[in-house]
């Protein structure tokens, strides 16, 4: 029988786990939205550009495993340094699960996942902050692995950061 690598086995052990877990919910934990009209002038071009950070925690509760996953985006207009619009939101993302001591490599494999679970409510809520806030609607990408990686190696570069 071949041996397995550290990474094969962590993520079997993930799998076990994620095939016992149950979303229980995601949550909003708070949203900030703030708006500079200023810097979207009458004349420019309605496309936004955007980048859009993410920061996870995982912990464990009696029973069930949290996920706080931490979303900053800002918006700017074509042509312009200042963001026009920014954004900040936080989730919960709750699982019924045994929470148990998680290894490093598994708490980051839930924290991806976690991503994944928040990302078409954080899409949603910035439509929807931007609609009532009368500014033009950043467009988010759907989630693909190229932005799931851009949003998590900037994860990883602002906790070796801080």
């Amino acid at each position: 029988m071949p041996k397995r690598s550290a990474e094969t086995r962590s993520r079997e052990a993930y799998e076990k786990l994620a095939g016992n877990m149950t979303l229980v919910g995601v949550f909003l934990g708070g949203v900030t939205l703030d708006v500079c009209r200023e810097a979207f002038p009458e004349n420019a071009e309605a496309r936004a550009s955007h980048k859009v950070r993410g920061k996870t925690e995982v912990d464990g509760m009696s029973g069930y495993l949290r996920a706080v996953c931490s979303f900053s985006l800002s918006s700017r207009a074509q042509g312009q340094r200042k963001p026009y619009q920014k954004t900040q939101a936080c989730f919960d993302v709750v699982f019924d699960a045994e929470s148990g001591e998680l290894s490093q490599e598994m708490a980051a494999m839930l924290g991806r996942d976690a991503v994944q679970v928040c990302w078409p409510y954080l899409r949603e809520l910035v439509d929807t902050l931007s609609f009532r806030a009368a500014v033009p609607i950043p467009t988010l990408p759907f989630l693909t692995d190229e932005v799931l990686e851009s949003v998590l190696s900037e994860q990883k570069a602002s906790r070796s950061d801080g």
